[in-house]
């Protein structure tokens, strides 16, 4: 007779295999087979005694959370419904078969990481005529727009020019919001505007050198610009 401290022998009837067994205790098959080594599951015997164990309580590390099996799940569902994968699942789960799953089997779930905040758009800004070589950047995010710009003359060197100034223009006679730019360091200036209109496609960025007062409408020379 096997030994089975714990758990119970179970004499081997025609018809069995140690998949139905299993299922018939709803214990995983692999904890079936460690737990009767030696025992060759292609070939049973009637009258065979085999030990039928008390499955382990299942202790699931942090960063996972239990889940106990329910009629009709496959791995690649309940992945699906804890937005992870299978290959996490099996992974916190060392031992699980992924095609034998029994009802009421505990199982590990790694918990999904936090989904990241999506981080600025990146946008290169086009020179102009009257600057060709200027180099500018947009960072836009949602509600807010940071431009950037250098190789390029102070703003009062240019024809009607005091500073330069950041516009940031819905497409055809839609709202805009202006912004003075500063010389954050030396040949580059920066500026930063929040808006309350959405920030798609015809949107323009617009830098232009500008008389201080102005903030209606562009009238200066544009040295970069982008419509997004």
């Amino acid at each position: 007779m096997p030994t089975c401290p714990g758990g119970q022998i179970y004499v081997i009837q025609a018809g069995d295999t140690l998949y139905l067994i299993a299922r018939r205790f709803n214990i995983p098959l692999n904890v079936l087979l460690m737990a009767n080594p030696g025992i060759n599951p292609y070939n049973l015997r009637i009258g065979q005694e085999i030990c039928i164990p008390v499955p382990p309580p299942v202790t699931c590390p942090n960063g996972t959370t239990r889940y106990t099996i329910v009629a009709g799940d496959t791995l690649y569902a309940i992945a699906a419904r804890f937005s992870t994968t299978v290959e996490a699942i099996l992974n916190a789960n060392p031992g699980i078969d992924p095609y034998n799953l029994m009802i009421g089997q505990v199982i590990c779930i790694p918990e999904a990481p936090p989904v990241p905040e999506p981080g600025p758009e990146i946008v290169i800004l086009n020179p102009t005529d009257i600057t060709p070589d200027s180099k500018g950047v947009a960072f836009v995010e949602s509600d807010a727009v940071a431009a950037f710009v250098t190789n390029v003359p102070e703003p009062g060197e240019l024809p009607g020019g005091e500073v330069y100034k950041l516009w940031v223009r819905e497409s055809g006679n839609g709202e805009q919001v202006v912004t003075t730019m500063d010389e954050v360091f030396p040949g580059y200036w920066g500026g930063w505007v929040t808006v309350d209109f959405p920030l798609i496609t015809g949107v323009s960025i617009l830098i232009t050198s500008e008389q201080e007062e102005n903030t209606t409408a562009p009238e200066g020379l544009g040295v970069a610009e982008k419509i997004l």
